[in-house]
């Protein structure tokens, strides 16, 4: 039988598919004893990765960055970034789009209404939109 959180679990993983077009969907099986065999569909982020130089970029795609952009690198609305490399320049998250900052951003973190967490290090954040950046206590914001 599936418990109160599974259920949850799924309904949130189906409302993510449902409303981004930046999740693959898959399908799982899931044995109930009173419904007999169920199929359930599960959401995880397509992504590219990036592991060389790049000039300056705006990505429309979901991306894992281990590599480098030289100078400025923009995310557009409902991409996700997963940010491990370095940024020379600028790092500018679009309206609605979400960004994990865990390597180096030598610019600002310029934040217009995008979902950005900085793990890494960066020049300093501004947020000029609705969603304030989420600093995690380990990160290194050079000019706060």
């Amino acid at each position: 039988m599936l418990l109160n959180r599974d259920m949850m679990a799924y309904a949130t993983a189906r409302s993510i598919a449902s409303t981004a077009n930046m999740w693959a969907i898959q399908w799982i099986a899931v044995k109930d004893e009173r419904l007999g065999p169920t199929f359930f569909q599960l959401a995880e982020p397509k992504m590219e990765t990036i592991n060389h130089k790049l000039p300056p970029t705006v990505l429309d795609n979901n991306t894992t960055l281990n590599g480098m952009v030289v100078g400025d690198l923009t995310v557009v609305g409902g991409v996700y970034v997963m940010m491990n490399g370095m940024v020379t320049g600028d790092l500018i998250a679009r309206q609605g789009s979400s960004v994990d900052v865990n390597g180096t951003v030598s610019g600002c973190v310029v934040n217009e209404g995008g979902h950005v967490k900085v793990q890494g290090v960066v020049g300093r954040i501004i947020d000029t939109g609705s969603e304030a950046t989420v600093v995690h206590p380990n990160a290194v914001v050079k000019n706060a």
